[in-house]
């Protein structure tokens, strides 16, 4: 018998111990646990040594006892008693080994390995063809425990329980009537005289519970040909999330239809829908569309933000309650490709607590550290502030600098802004003004059409049917103005919904009020004249040309398109433009004349490129600062002195040695390779969209997720639905589908 406690240490794993009850043990922690039980059994027989197989015998009934909490199925007794022995005997030989090498190479084996009896070892559900499964509420804590080991066994959970409990009486039932009806229970639809219908009652019935339906009797004259609805529902699924039918709606709709085509009736209910079934393909086609993962680094993200009313449940008195609040929410997508990678929450609006989120986010999904060489956001403070904004901290972070792509949609509507704001006062709420003007806008759809002064304008050649409708309506009523005539049908159109987010609408329902007003005031024409000249073809040319390289010139339009104004008015709308042309900075202007048409304009990058390499560099990231804007400049790569101003090299080229842009100036200046990032961030606003609308309809951020990749999905696969030959429309020679406008 032991009389110390070195005589009951263990050399490789240390004191005696008992395992955990919540959590499934480890080889480490079986040994541990065997040298405690000796050590009792010990004490009990007065210091007469207990056999391995009876110590064994112990610990397999109370390692069975573990994971039968946990729900995982296990080998039988006499396996688990075979296994234990056999590791102890491997045990007992290392420990009487010299070499400590090899025993610390066991130590390192043993300490986080689980000791594994479940009856399925297969890393994949999908491809597992074992008899016995692990349930799929357990999958995940088995992997971990198998792994990491972070998670632990909880307590008993109530509503599983309830659910488990409701299969049993459902195939207790079953049986019973079977019994009576002399039937032989089987999930087959042959059997006579049984029909299986949905229980629709019970919210947490799972895909797990079709196999135990409620039977019911058929009267004997009519033989119903039904059974379980099998077939997958994919593309429902998919529509139904993308217009926001609920499942009960949907089953009706989908039901009604499949009467009228007479492939369902009251003898053949075979291919009948349920909300239960729709519900299911809906929760399974968003999961799968979150499984895809995607492996290919970013090289750009563009964000937004937007505060949304959140639909949550709240649990008080462990009871389940809906609740509205408001969240902030931060979309974000890949560049140039548009694709949507999540969303996620923050805690505040400020710069840090975004830059912190965004972080995380991509750290845990994406690869992007030595990757992203660019960056899209709006022109707001809090994202390009030059100290503390989002863009400057995530340099920050990644100790590197990225390429700016700020919004040029924004930049063009602040001059509208400011100019409205200083012809008829400021704003009075999210969609109302102070001013004369700004009140009328509200009431423009009245107004009769009267004769009006034309006033020309020159806006570039695009398929309207690309655009949106707001969009198409300030391109019509442009063209309308300039030719001087509008049509009735274009009068009566909705110029749209008026909000100071949008200040599109806002041009809208300016023309609309000035070819509706019989004497319009000086500055209604002046409001009207700078949406026809300025505001309106600058859109329009960030719409058809929204490349990153053309962001210098359309910096340059918009000065040269200002001109015309009064000195007052236009120094409202010049100063307002300097304070938001990201576009100028010597790393965006080089971007453009790298692609310039003209041959020594791209040499002139190039020498400027490799001068900028040979300045030295501190060890702190460059400090973003916008340049002075030359207004009397005649061409777009003159808006800056560049003299004067601190030369630094585009991000985006900084993957090409000094040798390539050599031979690039003695080849004549041969254009770059650059990726054709956009200077506006309106897909990721189509997202902001997306995410707005998903945080009405259904509760968490996974759900959220499934929910906005299901619509965009369905988008990509039927853009347009008006007639029947768009529904099986051709894809591109791109191969992929046109998103929706």
């Amino acid at each position: 018998m032991p009389k110390t406690r070195k005589d009951l240490r263990c050399p490789l794993f240390g004191d005696p111990i008992k395992f955990s009850n919540n959590m499934l043990p480890t080889y480490c922690d079986v040994i541990k646990h065997y040298l405690w039980i000796r050590k009792e059994i010990l004490e009990l027989n007065n210091g007469k040594d207990p056999s391995v197989k009876d110590i064994c015998e112990i610990i397999a009934s109370e390692i069975e006892a573990i994971w039968s909490r946990a729900s995982i199925p296990t080998i039988t007794h006499q396996q688990v008693v075979s296994r234990l022995i056999s590791y102890y005997q491997k045990y007992k030989n290392v420990k009487k080994l010299r070499n400590d090498s090899k025993k610390q190479i066991f130590y390192k084996d043993s300490i986080n390995k689980l000791f594994d009896i479940a009856t399925c070892k297969c890393i994949s559900r999908e491809l597992c063809k074992c008899v016995t499964k692990v349930p799929a509420a357990e999958e995940n804590f088995l992997k971990d425990q198998r792994n990491e080991r972070k998670m632990y066994i909880g307590s008993v959970d109530k509503v599983t329980t309830q659910s488990l409990r409701r299969r049993e009486i459902r195939k207790r039932k079953y049986e019973e009537f079977a019994a009576k009806c002399n039937v032989t229970p089987s999930t087959s639809s042959s059997a006579p005289g049984i029909v299986w219908t949905s229980d629709s009652c019970s919210a947490s019935t799972s895909d797990e519970d079709d196999e135990f339906r409620t039977a019911e009797l058929v009267s004997k004259p009519s033989l119903k040909k039904t059974q379980q609805m099998r077939d997958e529902l994919k593309n429902l699924a998919t529509t139904c999330d993308r217009t926001g039918v609920s499942d009960r709606c949907a089953g009706l709709i989908v039901n009604a239809a499949l009467l009228d085509l007479n492939v369902i009736s009251t003898e053949n209910s075979s291919k009948v829908v349920d909300r239960s079934k729709i519900r299911r393909e809906r929760q399974k086609i968003r999961k799968e569309l979150q499984s895809v993962e995607k492996h290919e680094p970013l090289t750009a993200i563009y964000f937004d933000g937007r505060k949304d009313k959140t639909l949550t449940i709240t649990k008080a008195d462990n009871i389940s309650q809906r609740k509205i609040i408001v969240e902030k929410h931060i979309s974000i997508i890949s560049e140039p490709s548009s694709e949507y990678i999540g969303h996620l929450s923050v805690e505040s609006g400020k710069a840090a607590d975004i830059e912190k989120s965004i972080i995380e986010f991509l750290e845990n999904k994406y690869e992007f550290r030595y990757s992203l060489v660019a960056i899209g956001c709006d022109g707001t403070v809090v994202n390009t502030g030059r100290k503390n904004g989002v863009i400057v901290l995530l340099e920050k972070h990644l100790k590197r600098p990225l390429q700016w792509f700020v919004c040029l949609l924004h930049a063009n509507e602040l001059p509208l802004r400011h100019l409205f704001s200083g012809l008829d006062g400021t704003t009075t709420g999210p969609n109302t003004f102070s001013g004369r003007l700004g009140k009328q806008l509200d009431k423009c759809l009245d107004l009769k059409i009267v004769a009006f002064e034309p006033i020309s304008t020159k806006l570039p050649d695009l398929n309207i049917e690309l655009l949106s409708t707001d969009q198409k309506y300030l391109y019509q009523m442009c063209c309308a103005i300039s030719s001087g005539t509008v049509s009735p049908n274009l009068a009566n159109k909705d110029p749209g919904k008026l909000a100071h987010s949008r200040w599109l609408t806002c041009a809208n329902r300016i023309l609309r009020l000035y070819i509706g007003t019989a004497k319009p005031t000086k500055n209604l024409k002046e409001l009207a004249t700078f949406v026809m000249k300025v505001y309106a073809p600058n859109w329009f040319d960030i719409k058809s040309k929204s490349s990153c390289t053309f962001g210098p010139i359309h910096i340059f339009n918009m000065v040269k398109r200002s001109m015309y104004l009064q000195d007052d008015l236009k120094s409202i709308v010049l100063n307002t433009i300097k304070r938001n042309a990201f576009f100028i900075h010597p790393e965006n202007l080089l971007l453009a004349m790298l692609q310039d048409d003209i041959q020594q304009v791209r040499e002139m990058a190039l020498r400027r490129i490799l001068k900028a390499r040979k300045e030295p560099k501190g060890k702190k990231v460059r400090e973003f600062q916008l340049p002075e804007l030359k207004i009397d400049a005649k061409n777009y790569y003159d808006l800056i002195e560049w003299a004067k101003e601190k030369i630094t090299e585009p991000p985006i080229t900084m993957k090409y040695n000094d040798s390539e842009i050599t031979t690039k100036i003695a080849t004549g200046g041969k254009l770059f390779d650059i990726e054709k990032y956009p200077c506006h961030t309106q897909a990721v606003e189509r997202c902001v969209k997306l995410v707005t609308e998903a945080s009405a309809s259904v509760c968490g951020p996974d759900a959220r997720d499934g929910f906005i990749r299901t619509r965009i999905k369905s988008r990509q696969e039927i853009p347009i639905f008006d007639t029947k030959s768009q529904y099986f429309r051709q894809k591109e020679d791109t191969g992929t589908s046109n998103t929706e406008h």
